[in-house]
């Protein structure tokens, strides 16, 4: 029963990660996982912050990216009100810089979220955080005006 579990572990793993399974898969479990947690592909994959081409059942990898995306939400939508609370002082400029670089680097992350997804996973995500994004950059736009207009 421990070899039949270990090796459905492991084909369900070595599939997530994008490896081919090998004949491992059917011998004992411990060469199978020593050989799929010392392939150098797994390493790799490790070091990676984000893996573009997840699968829809790994979805906790996806989970993560978007609570990435939600905490780089939060901090771009903090800037663009300390930019607004700061529009009639000197320090505004130096504000609207600040919150863009944050805009930024949410958008950034957005888009890499986006790309490594399949079209069905995809959709999914563009339906529960795509008016967010919109919303925050729509923010930002309004705050740049006021950058422009001084």
């Amino acid at each position: 029963m421990y070899r039949r579990t270990a090796a459905c572990a492991y084909r369900l793993t070595s599939h997530c990660l994008g490896l081919p399974l090998g004949p491992q898969a059917a011998t004992g479990a411990a060469s199978a996982w020593s050989s799929l947690l010392c392939h150098p592909a797994t390493l790799a994959r490790a070091a990676a912050p984000f893996r573009p081409g997840l699968r829809s059942f790994c979805s906790l990898d996806v989970q993560k990216e978007m609570d990435a995306v939600n905490e780089l939400f939060a901090e771009a939508r903090d800037e663009i009100e300390f930019a607004k609370e700061e529009a009639d002082t000197v320090y505004f400029n130096e504000s609207v810089r600040t919150a863009r670089k944050a805009v930024e680097a949410c958008m950034s992350r957005w888009e890499a979220l986006l790309k490594g997804l399949p079209e069905e996973e995809r959709n999914r995500v563009v339906r529960s955080m795509g008016l967010k994004i919109a919303q925050l950059q729509a923010e930002y736009d309004e705050v740049s005006k006021l950058h422009l207009e001084d």
